[in-house]
Parts: structure tokens; C-alpha cells; sequence
């Protein structure tokens, strides 16, 4: 009986971390949007671009935006889900803009992307 009690006990720990785990695990912290791909790659003012990548869907990502140095501008979506998102491709001057969410979170962060977007 004592022998059943110490495995009990024994078995009993990790079950209790685990459950915490778990249960923390809700309020812990959230997946960080990540862009792999654009496409395409290039647009014109009014083209709709796609972009592929993971935790892109409207519970981590509120908003996007094109930056360039001192210039930001924020995109209009159009659809998201977890894996792709598109937005219409706003007025920019020319250049190579880079993309940045706007993580929807407890205390939101802005998160610029490993991705470009030509604007001709």
C-alpha cells in the first residue's frame, strides 16, 4: 500500500506541472506573425498583393503597413487567414517598401517583416 502511495505521489507531480502548463498556456504569450512571400513581388497602386506566411489570421495581426525610412502607410485588407493575407496596394512613391504588422495582443508591438514589396 505504501509502495502504491509513492507512485502515486511520484506520478502525481508531473501531472500537476503539466496541468499548469496547460492552463497557462492561455494566457501566455502569443504566436508572432512571420511573412515569407510576396506576391507579386512588384505592384502598382490598386494591385491586390498576396502575402504567404504563418499566424497572419485577425487574431495576431490587426494592421499592415509599407515603410521606408520615415514614410509608413497603412494597407487596406482585403481577406486573412492563417497562412495568407491581401491587401490593395496604396499610393507609394517608388521604391523598395518593407511590410510591418501590428500584432493584436495585450499590449500590441509593431513588427517589421522579412519582406519587401516593389512599388514601380
Amino acid at each position: 500500500m505504501r509502495r502504491l502511495l509513492v507512485v502515486l505521489l511520484f506520478l502525481s507531480v508531473p501531472l500537476t506541472f503539466l496541468m499548469v502548463g496547460i492552463l497557462k498556456g492561455a494566457d501566455g504569450p502569443q504566436a508572432t506573425p512571420l511573412m515569407r512571400e510576396v506576391n507579386p513581388p512588384t505592384a502598382n497602386a490598386g494591385d491586390v498583393v498576396e502575402i504567404s506566411g504563418d499566424f497572419l489570421d485577425k487574431d495576431h495581426v490587426s494592421e499592415v503597413y509599407l515603410t521606408l525610412g520615415e514614410f509608413t502607410i497603412r494597407v487596406e485588407l482585403v481577406s486573412q487567414s492563417a497562412s495568407k493575407l491581401k491587401f490593395i496596394t496604396p499610393k507609394a512613391g517608388p521604391g523598395r517598401l518593407r511590410l510591418m504588422v501590428l500584432t493584436k495582443a495585450a499590449q500590441p508591438v509593431l513588427v517589421e517583416q522579412p519582406v519587401t514589396l516593389e512599388i514601380p
